[in-house]
């Protein structure tokens, strides 16, 4: 509950209360998430060293889970290694082992989100729409959309869906927690 509110205090921009609650929550719960979360809020208020630090502690633990076999965390791999470490390898990698275990719109988008960045931006458009025909109506899977169709085809369709993120969530682009 308290990093759910740390989030909204980060979204609203009221950073040093956000940074002060999700250190309370680690050091009560010492999950990987939670670091990451703390990094993206640094990585929104500048602090490039902090966001890093907490990128390779989650980064590493991440990875001991998966290595001990667990998958609850392939798709925050695939998410750290797309937008942090601007990895599309390892992404793909990642969204990929995820997607096996279960097809879905975020499975499916994490992997076109991954793909994109890997640089296949045939392949991203083609399981982009894949996940967007679920119908479900969300900021990021939009924004995604929009800029992954952006990339490969100039057909109009990029606009309409940055059109429809902006409608969901003016400030989709901001602050946001990766779950």
């Amino acid at each position: 509950m308290q990093d759910h509110l740390a989030e909204l205090l980060g979204a609203e921009g009221r950073n040093d209360e956000a940074e002060a609650l999700y250190r309370n929550v680690i050091a009560r719960v010492a999950r990987p998430d939670f670091e990451q979360a703390l990094g993206e809020l640094y990585h929104s208020m500048g602090k490039t060293a902090e966001a890093n630090e907490c990128f390779k502690r989650a980064e590493s633990a991440f990875l001991e889970s998966a290595q001990r076999g667990e998958v609850h965390y392939y798709h925050h791999l695939a998410d750290l290694y797309a937008d942090v470490f601007d990895n599309g390898a390892e992404a793909v990698k990642w969204a990929q082992k995820d997607l096996d275990l279960r097809r879905n719109f975020s499975t499916l988008a994490a992997m076109a989100w991954a793909l994109y960045r890997a640089g296949e931006f045939s392949k991203a458009v083609e399981l982009m729409n894949e996940s967007l025909a679920s119908g479900v109506k969300d900021a990021r899977l939009f924004h995604q959309a929009g800029i992954i169709h952006k990339a490969y085809s100039p057909n109009g369709k990029a606009d309409s869906y940055l059109q429809m993120a902006a409608a969901i969530n003016p400030h989709h682009a901001h602050f946001h927690v990766h779950r």
